[in-house]
């Protein structure tokens, strides 16, 4: 008799699944990509008791739609999910159990940490939409995705003008968003650490700046785009996937910042700490308002709320 299986993990569920593991491997805790491309092992799932009757851990008796709840699955990287399959007598649903919900817990903690952060953005210049389910929050710029019918998949610079509907739905959720992050000038040492999510608002050099079209990493750090500071005694960079690019002026701005600084703000996790430098992977960035565009978004809306029809502000309408 041929096995039972059951129909395939929903979307929902995955990405559930990817938020409560922090985009790591639930085992060996690597970072992961959630598709294909990228310099990280691929993220996969792993059932705990098999999706089908006669998988690693079947237990015939379980409904499918509990063997596909996140409660049962696993966000591994290949060589995990290859080693817990091939030794079940080490791997029994038991242990899996326990190692998912210590991972898990941990991965709680990491996200509770940190001060509260939100920017006013100039322009959002960086978005990795696959790892946005990480972010406190992320699930709110998870749906402006799905309504700009966006594909997480594919990078931003083939999905034409539907970027640009994402970037003008979140650039309000920033300002009213109050994501817990480290600053990077503030971090003690008990900060300084793998998966930490830190914020920075300062001027940064880019390094092996991209081109259009962007090309997929190739996973030497020093030879991959980031940008860098120092603040302090510490030296930051902060790689980025040029997929994730939301516009020609962000690559443009990055190639300028090669000569002269550029402040960016924007919000990362921490994935390597050698010495003084702190290897930190972008989840979102891009360029401040400055005082005087505030001032000029006051000026405008004020001078169009006592008009029936819009009008350009004048120089001596402009408070500075």
């Amino acid at each position: 008799m041929g096995s039972r299986r059951g129909p395939e993990v929903t979307r929902s569920v995955r990405n559930l699944l990817w938020r409560l593991s922090l985009g790591m491997c639930q085992i060996c805790r690597r970072e992961l990509d959630s598709g294909v491309r990228g310099p990280n092992p691929t993220s996969q799932i792993a059932h705990i008791v098999a999706l089908s009757d006669r998988g690693p851990r079947a237990e015939p008796s379980m409904p499918s739609e509990e063997r596909n709840a996140v409660e049962n699955l696993l966000q591994l990287c290949p060589t995990c999910h290859d080693l817990i399959d091939k030794d079940e007598t080490k791997f029994h649903a038991g242990a899996l159990w326990q190692i998912k919900e210590a991972q898990e817990t941990w991965a709680a903690g990491i996200r509770q940490v940190g001060q509260t952060w939100q920017a006013r953005f100039r322009t959002v210049d960086y978005v990795n939409l696959p790892r946005i389910p990480l972010l406190p929050g992320g699930n709110i710029l998870c749906e402006a995705a799905t309504r700009a019918g966006l594909d997480g998949c594919v990078n931003f610079h083939s999905q034409g003008m539907r970027v640009g509907v994402f970037l003008a739905q979140v650039q309000a959720v920033f300002e009213k968003w109050y994501a817990k992050a480290w600053p990077i000038g503030e971090l003690g040492e008990d900060e300084v650490k793998r998966e930490t999510l830190v914020s920075f608002n300062h001027p940064m050099r880019g390094r092996n700046t991209p081109m259009l079209p962007p090309q997929p990493l190739i996973g030497i750090p020093d030879r991959d785009p980031y940008l860098h500071c120092k603040v302090d005694s510490r030296t930051y960079r902060i790689r980025f996937d040029p997929a994730w690019l939301t516009t020609a002026t962000a690559t443009s701005d990055l190639y300028l910042s090669r000569r002269s600084p550029v402040v960016y703000v924007g919000l990362g996790r921490i994935v390597q700490v050698v010495g003084e430098e702190v290897w930190i992977s972008a989840l979102l960035f891009g360029q401040p308002k400055s005082r005087a565009h505030e001032e000029w978004d006051i000026a405008v809306a004020g001078h169009m709320s006592n008009s029936d029809e819009p009008t350009w502000v004048s120089d001596q309408d402009l408070p500075f």
